[in-house]
C-alpha cells in the first residue's frame, strides 16, 4: 500500500472519530431534557393586533400629535389634516341651510296670515249666517205691519169720508150744525194723513227688507272669501313642508359637512402602543391613507406552528408557560385561544428547508395579562403547552 494511500485513511478515520463524537455529545445533550406525557414544546415570535388608522378624505398634514412607541387611548387625536375642500362644502351646507331657514319662515309667516285670514272670514260667514236671517225676518213682520196699519188707516179713513160727507148733506139741509161738519172735515183731514204716514211706513219697510235680503249676498261674499283664505292656508302649509325638507336637506348636508370636518383629526380606535408612525407635518394624505400603526399590548400573543401528528392533543384553553428569549428564566401565563382547522406547510420564516416541508397547524397563544408591558410584538419565545392536567410544568430546555 502506497503512502499516499495510508494518509487518506488516517483522514477519514479522523473524520469519522470526529463525526461519532459530534454525535455521541449531541445523544449526550439530548438525553439530559425530560420527556414528559401531557407537555409540548413549541417556539415562535409575539404578535399584536395591528390597528392602522387613517384619513377618509384628502388633505395636508398641519400636526402630528403623537409621539412614536408611546402609549395612546382610544378617542386620542393622531393627526389633523387640512382640506380646503372640506372648508367649502361645510360653507355650502351652511349656506343651504340659510336659505331653507329663510324659506321656512316665509312660509310660516304666509301660512300664519291665512290661517288669520280665514279665522276672520270664518268669523264673518257665522254672523252674517246669524243675523241676515233675523234681519230678512224682521223687516218681513215690519213691512206686514206696514201694510196692516195702511189697511186700517185706510178703513178709518173711508169710516172719516163717509161720515163727513153725512154731515155735509144735514148741513145743506141745516139739519145738522156747522160745528159738526168742522169736525167731520178735520177727522176725515187727519185719517188721510194716518193713511199717508202708514204707506210711508209700507215703503221704508220694503226697503229695510231688501236691504236685509242683500245680506243674502253678503253671505255668499264671505263664503268665497273663506274658501279663498283656506286655499291660501293650504299653500301656506305646502310652502312650509317645502321650507322643512329644504331645512331638513341642509341640516343633512351640514352634518355631513361636519363629518368629514371631523375626520380631518384623524383619532385612535383603540388603547395601545404607537409601534410606527407613518406621517409628519406638511405631507399630503390620499383618501384611507394610514397615519399610524398601533398595537393593542394588552392583547397579545404568541404564534406557533405544531407537527401535525401533536396537534391532534391541543385544544382550546389548554394552559401555557411562555419563556421569551430575552427573559428565559420567566414563564409568563397563557392559554391557548385558537387553533386552525387546517393544516398549512411551515411558514417560510421557519429557518430551514426540510422543516418548512412539513405540515403544521397554526396555534394562537393568548397572554393572560401584560400590564407591566415586558412582553413585546416582535419577541421571540418558546412555550410550553400543557394538554393534559396534573402534569408537572418543566423548562422548555429540558423538554424535547
Amino acid at each position: 500500500m502506497s503512502g499516499r494511500a495510508v494518509k487518506k485513511m488516517f483522514v477519514w478515520a479522523a473524520i469519522a472519530g470526529v463525526a461519532a463524537a459530534v454525535i455521541y455529545y449531541g445523544m449526550q445533550d439530548e438525553l439530559t431534557k425530560v420527556s414528559k406525557e401531557g407537555l409540548l414544546v413549541a417556539s415562535g415570535r409575539i404578535e399584536g393586533t395591528e390597528v392602522r388608522p387613517g384619513s377618509r378624505m384628502a388633505g395636508r398634514v398641519v400636526e402630528v400629535l403623537f409621539e412614536e412607541g408611546r402609549q395612546v387611548e382610544k378617542g386620542q387625536a393622531l393627526v389633523r389634516i387640512e382640506s380646503d375642500q372640506m372648508k367649502l362644502g361645510t360653507m355650502w351646507a351652511e349656506s343651504e341651510l340659510r336659505k331653507g331657514m329663510s324659506q321656512l319662515a316665509a312660509g310660516m309667516k304666509q301660512l300664519e296670515m291665512a290661517a288669520e285670514q280665514a279665522t276672520l272670514a270664518q268669523t264673518q260667514l257665522e254672523l252674517a249666517q246669524e243675523t241676515v236671517p233675523l234681519q230678512i225676518e224682521g223687516a218681513e213682520k215690519a213691512r206686514e205691519a206696514a201694510r196692516a196699519n195702511v189697511e186700517q188707516a185706510k178703513a178709518q179713513m173711508e169710516y172719516a169720508k163717509a161720515t163727513f160727507g153725512r154731515a155735509s148733506t144735514l148741513e145743506k139741509s141745516k139739519v145738522a150744525p156747522t160745528e159738526a161738519l168742522d169736525m167731520a172735515q178735520a177727522q176725515f183731514g187727519v185719517t188721510r194723513a194716518m193713511v199717508d204716514g202708514a204707506e210711508k211706513l209700507v215703503a221704508q219697510a220694503e226697503a229695510a227688507l231688501k236691504g236685509a235680503k242683500a245680506g243674502e249676498k253678503q253671505i255668499a261674499m264671505a263664503a268665497a272669501q273663506l274658501r279663498q283664505a283656506r286655499l291660501q292656508v293650504e299653500a301656506g302649509k305646502h310652502q312650509c313642508d317645502a321650507g322643512e325638507a329644504s331645512v331638513d336637506s341642509a341640516r343633512a348636508m351640514v352634518a355631513i359637512a361636519k363629518s368629514a370636518e371631523n375626520d380631518c383629526e384623524i383619532r385612535s380606535p383603540i388603547s395601545g402602543v404607537a409601534v410606527a408612525r407613518l406621517v409628519e407635518p406638511g405631507e399630503i394624505l390620499s383618501g384611507s391613507s394610514p397615519v399610524a400603526v398601533i398595537v393593542d399590548m394588552d392583547k397579545l400573543h404568541l404564534k406557533v406552528y405544531i407537527p401535525s401528528a401533536e396537534a391532534g392533543q391541543v385544544k382550546l384553553n389548554d394552559r401555557v408557560r411562555v419563556y421569551p428569549d430575552a427573559m428565559p428564566d420567566k414563564a409568563f401565563e397563557a392559554y391557548v385561544a385558537d387553533v386552525s382547522q387546517q393544516a398549512e406547510f411551515t411558514p417560510k420564516n421557519v429557518e430551514t428547508r426540510e422543516q418548512r416541508t412539513r405540515l403544521v397547524f397554526g396555534v394562537k397563544l393568548a397572554f393572560k395579562d401584560n400590564a407591566d408591558r415586558q412582553l413585546k410584538p416582535g419577541m421571540p419565545a418558546e412555550a410550553v403547552i400543557r394538554w393534559k392536567e396534573n402534569v408537572e410544568w418543566e423548562h422548555p430546555t429540558r423538554l424535547r
